[in-house]
């Protein structure tokens, strides 16, 4: 290597260490993990280097407190504004902001105490003054104290008439108590004032149709959509039109809606799987397909999704192995959701995987003994011992899905055919007998009983159940059977 390459080398290699001492330097001096990213830390760096230069300079402080909350070290910004209390002697209006960003921090941390303390404490230092009486309001509202939280509010507006957002804080709360009278009369003089107020319009259409004015709500929000700016506002106004399509069953406009919906909306899991079950209901399986898989990408733990996947791959031609995988996924996440085990040993039966299959419909049965996925597992068990010639197995296995269902024709049905492949024919005729008892209309079960006459040479019984059932429904194997014995008999 010449000589001045070998130089260009060594340099590159300082500078590549030079920029990973800096960047070290960086995260170390503040003490905070390197999955904050460089250029957020590098702020915060230059930040503290100008705090450590003049360290009696108090507006470097707040934005130094400022920067730690917005990059989500709320407990730094705490402690920051908590030493400038302390430490420094901040003139009354700065000491009532101190208190206030104190209370916010509170606040976000749920310790609600503590916020309405420092709350109250900016108040004592500027009482005239409408913000900390404005947050008091939200923080009781986040306890769910609506009544304190409106007379906060209240007192907000007797300082500042102006301040819009306790307004229609206090509107929403006449919402949640079911006032909508009142609560769309507060929105209608927000948009006197303020026509343009977006927020003021997409509430009182929330409150037209909370109120039983559906159509009025719906053309507020389709109305406002035509002018509107705010993204965040869109987005609502196109969710709560997609909701109100797809209650109707509209699901065409539904889709429209959320799609739009989705698109200022991308990484919103819950919208997501709103738009792909509005795909589910307008027969746009591959789209609903995507999408719950884009859920997926979004979330990992999402069980909606995988348990929506699993619905449709297994009503999709040669998708049986995904549904299983998807059902995999399910109970990977929640080892006690029964439905999925059930889904499972379908999925395990139709494979041919017996010992699977009755593995989950096992499970199925202990995790929730009385429900109706239990008694299907029963049932399913049985068929599965049946095929296998294990008749006595099979029959006690009905027999507890007997008791948890007894007047289930389909288990006396299964009962029949099981007792008959054994050659108890006696009992077979008992058991379709009930089970005719209790479904009269089910041709299947006459054609069953008919074929076990004609085998205990009950000929004429025979002939009046393939009649009977051919008289409620025209089957095959009746039509046959019929025909075979008259012909056999001489009829």
């Amino acid at each position: 290597m010449k000589l001045k390459h070998l130089i260009a080398v060594i340099l590159m290699l300082a500078l590549a260490a030079s920029c990973t001492s800096k960047k070290n330097r960086v995260y170390e001096q503040l003490k905070i993990p390197k999955t904050v990213d460089f250029k957020t830390a590098s702020e915060l760096y230059a930040q503290d280097e100008l705090v450590r230069k003049n360290p009696g300079d108090l507006k470097l402080r707040l934005t130094m407190a400022k920067l730690f909350y917005s990059a989500g070290f709320k407990d730094r910004a705490l402690s920051n504004y908590m030493d400038m209390l302390k430490k420094m002697n901040p003139d009354v209006r700065t000491r009532y902001l101190l208190y206030i960003n104190i209370g916010n921090i509170y606040d976000d941390f749920r310790n609600y105490p503590e916020a309405v303390k420092y709350y109250n404490t900016a108040i004592a230092q500027l009482p005239d003054e409408d913000i900390a009486y404005y947050n008091l309001g939200l923080t009781y509202s986040n306890m769910g104290d609506g009544a304190k939280a409106e007379e906060y509010y209240n007192k907000t507006l007797e300082i500042n008439p102006d301040n819009v957002k306790a307004l229609k804080n206090i509107a929403a709360l006449r919402l949640e108590k079911g006032e909508i009278d009142r609560a769309i009369g507060i929105y209608q003089n927000i948009l006197a004032a303020n026509p343009d107020d977006e927020n003021a319009s997409f509430n009182l259409a929330v409150a037209y149709i909370k109120g039983g004015s559906e159509q009025e709500g719906i053309d507020l929000l389709l109305e406002s959509i035509k002018t509107a700016i705010d993204k965040k506002i869109l987005a609502e106004s196109y969710l709560t039109l997609g909701k109100i399509f797809y209650e109707k069953k509209d699901f065409f406009n539904a889709v429209n809606f959320f799609e739009k919906a989705v698109q200022f909306k991308p990484a919103d899991a819950e919208l997501r799987y709103l738009l792909g079950m509005a795909y589910v209901n307008n027969n746009q399986k591959y789209d609903a397909i995507t999408q719950f898989n884009e859920i997926i990408y979004i979330d990992t733990g999402s069980i909606k999704a995988y348990m929506a996947l699993g619905m449709l791959y297994l009503k999709t031609e040669n998708l049986i192995d995904k549904a299983a995988g998807a059902f995999e996924k399910v109970i990977e996440r929640e080892p006690t959701n029964s439905f999925a085990y059930y889904q499972l040993g379908y999925i395990y039966n139709l494979q041919r995987n017996t010992k699977k299959a009755m593995e989950a419909f096992t499970r199925v049965i202990n995790l929730s003994p009385q429900s109706a996925d239990a008694l299907n597992s029963y049932i399913n068990i049985g068929n599965i011992y049946d095929d296998q010639k294990n008749f006595n197995k099979a029959i006690e296995t009905y027999m507890k899905a007997l008791d948890l269902d007894s007047g289930n024709p389909s288990i006396y049905f299964n009962l029949g055919v099981t007792s008959f492949n054994a050659g108890r024919y006696d009992n077979a005729v008992n058991y379709y007998k009930t089970a005719l008892e209790i479904n009269p209309s089910d041709s299947r079960i006459l054609t069953n009983l008919g074929i076990v006459y004609y085998k205990i040479g009950d000929i004429k019984k025979a002939i009046t159940a393939f009649e009977a059932a051919i008289d409620i429904e025209p089957n095959v194997e009746a039509i046959y059977n019929l025909k075979k014995i008259k012909a056999q008999e001489g009829f």
